[in-house]
């Protein structure tokens, strides 16, 4: 388990930290160097209870790995789900096509994530910056697989549900 107090007061520089985060989708394939090095375009933040990590609308070059706590996401007034497990990603969609936030996510718990500035790993240079870059994609395109997964199997459930009450789609 994740000491969040610890984290937050000894971020960078924790030989054992480097294990826990590689647990974090992507960032197994590291090694101690690399680690560290994206390390340095990363912060751990905490967010209390209500408050809000990312706002629909707004554009940002971060996004989030959850190492503990639950937060929501949301569109509008309509709620998308909930995240909880370690090393689940967020904001990856708007740092993939530079769009604005397409949904905003809340911590629900006191919330602990490492933040990612995908700007800061662009200074990176040759093949450290490869490697970086494949690890980060490695992870958008794990959770984008699951996040497709979960939509397919909610599309069946709807379609169904609507086929039960005589409603079927084509």
């Amino acid at each position: 388990m994740i000491d969040p107090d610890h984290l937050l007061e000894h971020p960078h520089d924790q030989a054992g930290y480097l294990d826990k985060l590689r647990l974090l989708p992507g960032f197994d394939v590291l090694d101690d160097e690399r680690l560290r090095c994206l390390l340095s375009a990363t912060k751990v933040r905490r967010y209390e209870p209500g408050e809000m990590i990312i706002r629909e609308g707004e554009s940002s070059p971060r996004f989030y790995f959850l190492l503990q706590g639950l937060v929501r996401v949301f569109k509008g007034a309509v709620e998308l789900g909930c995240l909880q497990r370690l090393g689940e990603v967020f904001g990856e969609m708007g740092v993939i096509d530079k769009s604005p936030r397409s949904a905003s996510v809340q911590a629900i718990q006191r919330t602990l994530c490492l933040v990612l500035d995908a700007e800061a790993l662009d200074g990176q240079q040759g093949e450290f910056k490869a490697a970086l870059g494949a690890m980060v994609y490695k992870a958008f395109a794990e959770r984008l697989v699951e996040r497709l997964r979960e939509t397919t199997d909610e599309n069946v459930r709807l379609k169904e549900a609507l086929a039960r009450q005589g409603l079927a789609l084509p």
